[in-house]
């Protein structure tokens, strides 16, 4: 069974369909892409998988279980989380802190120690290892980057 699968996906903003009929699944360990130009919708197709937008048509499945319509927390609370094109850490705090809010209050909601742990390794996955004592505001916009991708993965363990 595929971790996501989209079937039919429509959504239309008036007279303009921005998705039409998009339909593919994602298994376990597989890594996709979505490419085409500004405007073909890309962004709302992630925004109908993800809950930020209501589908005209079609179902998107986690798990097999179908989530279209539901709102982005319940969405993400079956595992599925976005990071987006511009980054928005909390600058006040560290790199570590910033993943511990996801840790704490998100999907897991993990006790603060093993929250401290699972933080640390999420960092060291994106690249960030040794970097977790240094407050956000001083990270490089790559490595920004790569801490929202830390923080979306302490929300939910998939990410798109």
């Amino acid at each position: 069974m595929p971790l996501l699968e989209v079937e039919g996906l429509s959504r239309s903003f008036g007279g303009v369909a921005a998705v039409r009929e998009v339909s593919f699944a994602v298994e376990a360990g597989e890594i996709v892409g979505v490419m085409g130009p500004n405007g073909s919708g890309k962004t709302t197709l992630f925004n109908l998988i993800t809950g930020a937008l209501t589908p005209d048509a079609g179902r998107v499945r986690i798990d097999g279980e179908e989530v279209a319509g539901l709102s982005p927390h319940r969405v993400c609370a079956k595992g599925i989380a976005r990071t987006f094109q511009l980054v928005h850490p909390f600058p006040g705090l560290t790199a570590l802190e910033n993943v511990l809010v996801g840790q704490l209050y998100g999907r897991k909601r993990l006790p603060l120690a093993r929250a401290r742990g699972e933080a640390e390794r999420l960092l060291g996955t994106v690249g960030l290892r040794g970097k977790g004592h240094l407050p956000a505001a001083q990270l490089t916009l790559v490595e920004r980057k790569r801490l929202e991708l830390a923080r979306a993965l302490a929300t939910a363990p998939r990410v798109l």
